[in-house]
C-alpha cells in the first residue's frame, strides 16, 4: 500500500507496459548484479516520468531500512536514478538491465543479471 499511496495523484504521461526482451550478446548489463541478496521491498521497472515520481515518493516516505531497486536499460535513466538515490532516505539500488520476465504470483522477475524477488513491484516502463 505504501507504493500505491505514494504515487496517488501523480499523473503518468505514458501507460505502463512490459515487453518481452530477447537477449543479445551485446546487451550485457553494464553494472554488476544487484546486491548479494536479491530481494527488495520495492522494485520499480523503468525510470521515466512515472518511475521517477514513484522513486521520489517511496524513497522519501519509506522507513530507512526499506530496500528499493530501480531497473532500466537506458543509461540516462540509470544516471537519473543514481542522482535521486543520493537524496533518498531508504536504500536505493539502480540496475542497468532489461527485465526478461515478470512473475507476479511468485513475486519474482528475471533479468540477465539473475532472479530478483520483491515485496511490491511497479511497472513504469512507458508505452
Amino acid at each position: 500500500m505504501l507504493l500505491a499511496r505514494a504515487v496517488r495523484g501523480v499523473q503518468v504521461a505514458a501507460a505502463a507496459s512490459v515487453a518481452s526482451v530477447r537477449a543479445h550478446a551485446d546487451d550485457t548489463p553494464v553494472e554488476a548484479a544487484p546486491t548479494r541478496r536479491n530481494h527488495y521491498d520495492h522494485v520499480i521497472i523503468g525510470c521515466g516520468v512515472g518511475g521517477t515520481a514513484a522513486l521520489k515518493a517511496v524513497s522519501t516516505r519509506a522507513p530507512p531500512q526499506t530496500s528499493l531497486l530501480v531497473v532500466d536499460s537506458d543509461p540516462a535513466a540509470v544516471a537519473r536514478c543514481r542522482a535521486l538515490a543520493r537524496c533518498a532516505q531508504s536504500s536505493v539500488s539502480c540496475l542497468r538491465d532489461r527485465v526478461a520476465s515478470l512473475h507476479p504470483g511468485q513475486q519474482t522477475l528475471k533479468t540477465s543479471s539473475g532472479d530478483i524477488t520483491y515485496g511490491r513491484c511497479l511497472l513504469a516502463s512507458g508505452s
